[in-house]
């Protein structure tokens, strides 16, 4: 599992900006990370970050920062103490479900706590380790260069933020984008206590058959009356601000635009045209001179 997101998704999409940007690798805890993840062997705090990190950012870092793979899946092959846990517990429900009086009810809850006790204390340990490595090594982790393409990237996208949080603003909107936005937050709260104070979905457990009713072989049989209705009004609150959010591109857009004609400077030339009517001795009679007014946007 981690050599795939190492080799697919880490050194395949490490290749693009958006994805080296979003795990942050100029961060100083990233640094630290990456500090922490090229030390040789089982190390207490390697093993804590590729056990207890998630996914993403830890499997992807690894293939981004062109870690070696064996080094990744020894580190990470501990992590078959807190699966085994997991896998205990499934089992143990699945028993709870054929046979509800039985000693699978209480062990299901022991194996459940204990997978949820592991994941939590390594999780913990790996923040402990990678907030000890970004302090105890600041000289190594400001020495480490900063990928110059992110940084740019970076900075645009922080121009970009400020200008949708700028047109997203309440008082910038009219009436209309007003009621827009309002509809779209009333219908996903409408949804929340729908979906929390009435009845929505029929019970559903490891050992239920889809082929018995009241699913008759049909998954969609899981809603009830009442769910419907708060699905409905689910996808209506998105399609609302999805509405909204395409308006806000294209203000953005449209002010993009306005700034570059405002900021774009002019220059104003005057020239005397070279056919003016001139006496004998080649001299330009001045009533007559013909002059033009040229503007011309400056590069």
């Amino acid at each position: 599992h981690v050599l795939c997101n190492k080799k697919i998704f880490g050194e395949f999409l490490g290749k693009s900006l958006w994805v080296r940007s979003t795990l942050g690798v100029n961060q100083p805890l990233m640094k630290a990370i990456n500090l922490i993840l090229q030390e040789p062997g089982l190390t207490r705090a390697k093993v804590a970050i590729l056990v207890g990190g998630p996914d993403w950012p830890t499997s992807v870092l690894t293939g981004v920062l062109k870690l070696k793979a064996y080094q990744m899946q020894l580190g990470t092959l501990p992590v078959l103490i807190p699966i085994a846990f997991i896998v205990m517990t499934g089992g143990s429900m699945l028993k709870m479900g054929e046979k509800p009086d039985s000693l699978w009810v209480p062990l299901s809850a022991v194996f459940m706590t204990l997978a949820a006790a592991l994941q939590v204390g390594i999780a913990l340990m790996a923040v402990k380790y990678t907030n000890q490595v970004a302090k105890e090594r600041v000289a190594e982790i400001e020495a480490m260069p900063n990928d110059a393409e992110v940084e740019e990237f970076d900075a645009s996208q922080k121009k970009a933020i400020e200008e949708n949080q700028a047109a997203m603003k309440w008082e910038e909107q009219n009436t209309l984008w007003r009621i827009v936005l309002s509809a779209s937050a009333v219908s996903i709260t409408i949804s929340g206590w729908v979906f929390k104070m009435l009845p929505c979905f029929e019970t559903v457990v490891l050992t239920t058959n889809i082929n018995d009713p009241p699913f008759n072989g049909k998954f969609l049989n899981v809603f009830k009356f009442y769910g419907w209705i708060g699905l409905v009004f689910q996808v209506l609150a998105w399609v609302l601000y999805y509405i909204f959010m395409l308006h806000v591109k294209m203000t953005v857009k449209n002010n993009q635009k306005l700034n570059l004609i405002v900021k774009e400077p002019v220059v104003t030339q005057v020239v005397t045209t070279s056919n003016t009517p001139a006496n004998a001795n080649g001299v330009p009679f001045a009533d007559r001179a013909e002059t033009a007014v040229l503007t011309i946007p400056a590069d």
